[in-house]
């Protein structure tokens, strides 16, 4: 008898270890950002982020790293397949910007996304060029989904707000939305800012219905108070926060794909 209580007292102590273990590191998970402010602040913050790993997320946060390296640098958007590769040392040397401000999860979340595993090229074409079903129905999605009157504004202690008007001209309801923008400025060809947001939309849009929705951007303090703004979609979700397309994944929506439809793409 009293062997079988020591039996339970061990295994309640190592249950216990075990879930401490498991809460510090997502905590840890949670702490560690990308710092973009020097070369070497981003060198330092991506191998503390590397040392905290075991080697399966080690594998996750090496193919989610290229990926965002890639996907992220500006002039690579819209590149395909052995193209992107194109842009491949360029991207590197960048990241410290690109990559500013991502945390750990964000990139091991991407890492995990990529589906094939087998070889850094098919990686690359994964992560960025996706297949021409999701091409299409993303244009279907733009043509629909109307983004109008884009605008940044100051907020009132520091930062920068993005407001956009959205029309859902789908047949359902969508609870949120994933959109991209680029922000200029007169007599410049090179954005200030150029990045996306996902924003879940309280209340959501229903079909037909135009509401303006507000969330924070990333615009450089330099960057002049008269700016130019260009927004479009690239994925919503569905009122069980179901994405549509979810080339990308965003956390805290669902982890299936949702099953509603664009209209023009239903055959496609």
């Amino acid at each position: 008898m009293m062997a079988v209580i020591k039996s339970k007292v061990h295994i309640y102590i190592l249950a216990t270890i075990l879930a401490l273990v498991l809460i510090s590191s997502l905590a840890l998970a949670e702490e560690y950002v990308v710092d973009g402010t020097t070369v070497e602040t981003y060198e330092r913050s991506i191998k503390a982020m590397a040392d905290s790993l075991n080697e399966q997320d080690k594998k996750d946060f090496g193919r989610g790293l290229l990926n965002l390296m890639l996907t992220e640098y500006p002039a690579a958007r819209g590149a395909k397949g052995f193209q992107l590769l194109q842009f491949m040392q360029p991207a590197v040397e960048a990241a410290h910007i690109t990559l500013d401000g991502r945390t750990l999860e964000e990139i091991l979340e991407r890492g995990r996304s990529i589906a094939d595993k087998d070889t850094p090229t098919k990686m690359a074409a994964d992560g960025a060029a996706v297949e021409d079903r999701t091409e299409f129905l993303r244009q279907c999605l733009q043509e629909t989904v109307a983004i109008e009157s884009a605008v940044i504004k100051k907020r009132d202690y520091s930062g920068h707000n993005i407001e956009v008007v959205v029309t859902n001209g789908l047949d359902w309801a969508i609870a949120g939305i994933r959109v991209a923008y680029q922000v200029f400025s007169a007599g410049r060809s090179v954005p200030w800012a150029d990045g996306d947001f996902s924003l879940a939309i309280n209340g959501g849009i229903e079909p037909g219905e135009t509401r303006k929705i507000r969330t924070t951007a990333r615009v450089p303090a330099e960057a002049p108070e008269d700016l130019i703004t260009h927004a479009q979609v690239l994925d919503v979700t569905d009122q069980y926060k179901r994405q549509l397309i979810r080339d990308v994944r965003v956390m805290g929506w669902g982890k299936e794909k949702s099953e509603m439809k664009c209209k023009g793409a239903d055959n496609k």
